[in-house]
């Protein structure tokens, strides 16, 4: 079978769920099939972003930035971006496969699938509601509104990696059926199921992982930090990721005198990654949008307690389950979170069973799901219409 995918974004000049979810997938997808890649690789060589994989490159770079300085997506981009999907003509594909976003995207790639006489399959990692959009942008809400509907109606053969956004598919107007492939984790260490009791350590390690766009709030975990000092307290804060609130956040660690309780680092291999991890005591994630939560099923799948904000839209929040020693905060109040920090470090201990990570598949299982999907769009051309 041969397979076009269309990226947006990949590991390491990205790192985010999807990026993570593409790393996995496409090595299991390129052991069965004839794997084309379209994407940007003017800042990152295909051989880094894939290495060791039997598949072809085309570079559609160099395209401007995905975010604005505000971290707002770029229309430029988003543009750009579309305009270059006119190299999939070249290539005969069974399957393209592609985001959602941008969205403006979509349609133009079911019309190329349409000419190439291919399936189109669209993986939508989250679906935001109309108050999302509000509060995304006043004046551009409503177009957004309007693209991610005619986004919605035009994709085929969607893929969701959870049941929220499953739900959120089909309880739109226009509603369309989807296939749930979840994300993966990667087991890491055997006694991550075992009873350990936790204790409060003189010195706490907390650690951020995703992207550093607003919805993640990432500015939130500062006002964190900045407690925990008034209050005496000797912790230190690991912020993993990138994005385009980088160089704010630095301004806001110096503004709060936070220098040497603060770091950001970006761009780090997965051993430096993993590294953090295990070095941690508790993984904070006041996300308050996620199609899955992939960093916290990381943390989770490291025996790494949890603190996730509980908002309707953060996905995350359903891999905390009353067996794990983690806990689920309705609000973004600094006062709350530093508390329920000291209370998992003073904490009784909770048995973490294996009913817990049962849902967590690996990205082996994951690829083995992904590979019979791609087969059946073959043998049913009309699944997902």
């Amino acid at each position: 079978m041969k397979i076009s995918i269309y990226l947006e974004a990949f590991e390491p000049e990205f790192w985010g769920g999807r990026e993570k979810r593409w790393s996995k997938l496409i090595p299991e997808i390129a052991k069965e099939h004839e794997v084309v890649i379209f994407a940007d690789f003017t800042r990152v060589q295909p051989t880094v972003a894939f290495p060791n994989i039997q598949c072809s490159f085309v570079d559609i770079g160099p395209l401007p930035l995905m975010y604005s300085a505000k971290g707002v997506r770029s229309l430029r981009h988003a543009f750009n971006y579309t305009w270059q999907s006119r190299k999939l003509l070249s290539y005969e594909a069974d399957v393209i496969l592609t985001d959602q976003t941008p969205l403006i995207s979509i349609p133009i790639l079911r019309f190329i699938s349409f000419l190439l006489k291919c399936e189109l399959s669209v993986t939508w990692h989250e679906i935001w509601s109309i108050e999302t959009w509000k509060k995304y942008s006043k004046i551009n809400g409503f177009l957004g509104v309007i693209l991610q509907t005619v986004a919605i109606l035009t994709s085929k053969n969607i893929v969701v990696p959870s049941a929220q956004v499953l739900r959120n598919l089909e309880n739109k107007i226009f509603s369309k059926r989807g296939v749930v492939i979840p994300n993966g984790i990667e087991l890491h260490t055997k006694a991550m199921f075992k009873t350990e009791m936790l204790t409060t350590p003189s010195s706490v390690s907390l650690l951020y992982v995703g992207r550093l766009i607003k919805h993640k709030n990432c500015e939130f975990l500062l006002q964190i930090m900045a407690l925990s000092v008034s209050e005496g307290r000797d912790w230190s804060l690991t912020i993993v990721g990138a994005g385009p609130l980088a160089e704010k956040l630095e301004f806001e660690i110096k503004k709060l005198e936070l220098e040497h309780r603060v770091k950001i680092e970006s761009n780090i291999s997965n051993f430096d990654l993993d590294t953090h991890y295990k070095n941690c005591d508790v993984f904070l994630f006041p996300s308050e949008r996620e199609g899955f939560g992939i960093s916290v099923s990381e943390a989770l799948s490291r025996n790494v307690p949890v603190i996730v904000y509980d908002v309707p839209e953060n996905a995350a929040k359903d891999l905390i389950s009353a067996d794990v020693l983690s806990c689920k905060i309705d609000s973004l109040n600094a006062k709350i979170w530093v508390q329920a920090t000291v209370d998992i470090l003073n904490g009784k201990s909770t048995e973490k069973s294996e009913s817990v990570f049962s849902e967590l598949h690996t990205w082996e299982s994951v690829g083995v799901q992904y590979s019979n999907y791609l087969k059946t769009l073959i043998c049913n051309s009309s699944l997902g219409d």
